[in-house]
């Protein structure tokens, strides 16, 4: 089964444990609002009315006896009052609405009647008693018949309203026991529910966690490991993943890619490997052809020199000018095979070892001196660092973009050249900055060709090999050079040295 499927399957479980967690807890919850409801508004309120009717039918009794055995103030008088007119006639409409209230079959229904009914008598005998002692004419008389009233017929009535109530008191506590058992009973079996569910929530939990580990993070862990050994060149690394879940195909598909990639890297490598041979026969053919060359440009050079210096009377201006052009071709071109010479040899033979730029660039200016002097050309050099670098190499970095800055300068204005640098994290980053004739953007590129020259000799000398050179220094210092002009405002080249020089390899 899919990792998918099993989440999609575990969670269904999980949300129908919750949907039915839901429906029992809310049809428990609705049960025990009925119940409390009906504790509330049938129950307690009845139980309650009963306890204040006995207690009123109580101090009713009393009182009328004291009224009857000579207590006689106004306070007892007026009470009474109060009783018959307002409390037992409230407490009688209550009693009615709740027998309204009343399912016909209830038992309760007749027993309320009977309590109305001899509540009724009651303040009407009270009554009766209340007018005979309040009467002062025949007072004796009044008096002996209101205690014939009293203990024949409202004790009597007394009693038995007691009695009445106390077994509709009993019937409706009974009841509110009953209810209040039921309300217990439903919030325990939510508690309950609550707590089996959530149980099942996290044994549920912990399947799918412990699913989530066993399928997902051990074949995640194998591709971790397998990436990072492939990272390291272990280019055969295969993994087998159980199963025919979307990790298996994963793990089927980053074995592909790995095939595909040692594949990849050895075509590559056999490529890389013909550019090398190819490259070394390359320079080995310019540095022979550079080197054989050199010997019959000397002896061209040394011949048109002698039959100048021979036979010069022999010649006319138009001879003498053809030759002296003959003797200026053969030494460029003995200045470009010496240049192109010393471009095959960079990089032969690189030692890296620490450098001082600031004598390096020290015996540049000693080197420029005349041509210095000549131009009125002036610097501003920053203090520059010790750097792990090839010595050679780096001088002759520094010394092509210096001699570009004074070359190619603007006509009557001297040469200013600035030379700083920035330290950061992994590399420094030099700069060299001229106030010359500048460029266009669309050259900045072309500049680092080798042969790619921008202007005439006759304005500029040069081979257009100078920029080249930089260019493949820098790269066997695993840096980069680039730079920033602006036709008539100057140009400034940049240029990146590692801290740490890795290894090159020669291509």
């Amino acid at each position: 089964m899919k990792i998918s499927q099993k989440l999609i399957l575990a969670f269904s479980v999980l949300i129908l444990i919750l949907i039915v967690e839901i429906i029992l807890n809310q049809t428990i919850t609705n049960k025990a609002t009925r119940t409390y409801d009906t504790l509330q508004s049938k129950i307690n309120p009845v139980i309650n009315v009963l306890a204040n009717y006995e207690s009123i039918n109580k101090e009713l009794n009393l009182l009328i006896s004291n009224r009857i055995n000579g207590a006689d103030e106004v306070d007892t008088k007026n009470r009474i009052n109060g009783i018959i007119e307002v409390e037992l006639t409230y407490l009688k409409t209550e009693l009615f609405l709740f027998k309204e209230d009343l399912p016909q079959e209830d038992t309760s229904k007749s027993l309320i009647e009977k309590i109305i009914m001899n509540t009724d008598s009651l303040i009407s005998s009270s009554k009766s008693v209340n007018t005979l002692l309040n009467s002062s004419i025949n007072y004796q008389s009044n008096l002996k018949i209101a205690n014939d009233i009293w203990e024949n017929k409202i004790r009597v009535l007394y009693l038995t309203i007691n009695r009445e109530v106390g077994q509709l008191s009993l019937k409706y506590n009974r009841s509110s026991k009953r209810y209040n058992i039921e309300l217990s009973n439903s919030l325990n079996e939510i508690s309950k529910i609550i707590l089996i569910t959530g149980i099942l929530g996290i044994i549920l939990g912990l399947i799918i966690t412990f699913q989530v580990i066993h399928s997902v993070s051990e074949p995640i862990t194998k591709l971790k490991n397998a990436a990072f050994r492939i990272s390291q060149g272990e280019l055969n690394e295969q993994i087998h993943i159980k199963g025919k879940n979307e990790l298996a195909e994963l793990g089927n598909s980053f074995n592909d890619m790995s095939a595909a990639l040692k594949n990849s890297f050895d075509d590559q490598e056999t490529q890389i490997n013909q550019i090398k041979t190819i490259n070394k026969e390359l320079e080995q053919f310019v540095y022979v052809a550079s080197h054989d060359l050199q010997e019959p440009l000397r002896t061209m050079s040394s011949y048109i020199g002698l039959i100048v210096e021979l036979y010069k009377d022999k010649l006319d201006s138009d001879g003498i000018k053809y030759m002296n052009y003959v003797e200026d071709a053969s030494l460029r071109m003995k200045t470009l095979i010496k240049e192109l010479l010393d471009y095959s040899r960079i990089g032969k033979e690189l030692k890296i070892t620490k450098v001082d730029c600031n004598k390096v660039v020290n015996e540049i200016l000693m080197d420029f001196e005349l041509v210095i002097n000549e131009k009125n050309a002036s610097f501003q050099i920053d203090k520059l660092p010790i750097i792990n670098a090839c010595d050679i190499e780096l001088k002759q970095l520094f010394q092509n973009l210096i001699n570009n800055g004074i070359k190619f300068n603007k006509k009557d204005t001297p040469p200013q050249i600035d030379i700083k640098v920035k330290e950061e994290k992994k590399y420094w980053q030099f700069s060299v900055r001229d106030n010359g004739i500048g460029m266009e953007k669309k050259y900045f590129e072309r500049v680092f060709v080798i042969f790619q020259r921008l202007h005439n000799r006759k304005d500029y000398e040069g081979t257009g090999i100078g920029l080249a050179v930089c260019k493949k220094i820098v790269d066997l210092h695993n840096g980069e050079i680039w730079l920033e002009s602006e036709t008539n405002k100057g140009s400034t080249f940049y240029f990146t040295i590692f801290k740490k020089i890795k290894k090159h390899d020669e291509v």
